[in-house]
């Protein structure tokens, strides 16, 4: 258009083609360049030579010596930061050593093979909640042991695995028996586990966050 001797203004043209005018003067900014964090090299020196004279130091012990040294208070942040920058840090990964099942359905092929054991909560009026412990067979689908009490303490569970024991007649020369159990706290303290290797049962452990793996005692409501 300027060839043929016809001036339009940018806010013709805009007009014309439905642009807004910010949008034709628009520029995107410059990538700007990666930014260096600055590092003190004196304290990243004294934490080096912490980690030297102790691996096994984490932050908290990082931070509570090189405050200890420090004449000025030392951010907690910036002593991490160096941690991560220099790639100090030893992340370790959770060893678990409970034994998992080894399929979904607790299938049995005779009494007294394996067991299943959960605990629930029940309102039991005037005496509030309460704690449910109960066992089940898995073969013929008989409650074979259950304690109701106020306190959800491992002792409960015990006494509700040594009283199925007991009215199954089972001892530590009885045929294996195989005990399915969420991961509750209860299921793998002492006193529980005790209990369980007394009578040489072997204890199974559902798979976090799939109760359908223990489906045959576990509460559905």
């Amino acid at each position: 258009m300027r060839e043929e001797g016809t001036l339009v203004s940018i806010a013709q043209l805009c007009r014309w083609f439905g642009v807004a005018r910010s949008t034709f003067y628009y520029r995107p900014p410059r990538a700007a360049a990666p930014r260096v964090p600055v590092v003190d090299t004196a304290l990243e020196t004294t934490i080096r030579g912490i980690i030297d004279a102790d691996p096994a130091a984490g932050l908290r012990m990082i931070t509570a010596r090189v405050r200890r040294d420090a004449a000025t208070p030392v951010n907690r942040k910036k002593i991490h930061r160096i941690l991560k920058l220099n790639q100090w840090q030893v992340r370790q990964r959770p060893h678990g050593h409970r034994p998992r099942v080894q399929g979904w359905a607790s299938r049995a092929t005779r009494p007294n093979e394996r067991w299943a054991i959960d605990t629930t909560h029940l309102f039991c009026g005037r005496d509030g909640w309460c704690h449910l412990t109960a066992l089940i067979d898995c073969h013929d689908r008989t409650i074979v042991g259950w304690r109701l009490s106020r306190s959800g303490i491992a002792g409960v569970a015990a006494a509700a695995l040594e009283e199925a024991l007991r009215s199954r007649h089972i001892d530590a020369t009885s045929p294996a028996l195989v005990l399915r159990s969420d991961n509750g706290l209860v299921f793998g303290a002492k006193r529980f586990v005790t209990v369980a290797r007394r009578y040489r049962l072997t204890q199974e452990y559902i798979t976090p966050y799939t109760p359908q793996q223990n489906g045959m005692i576990e509460r559905s409501s």
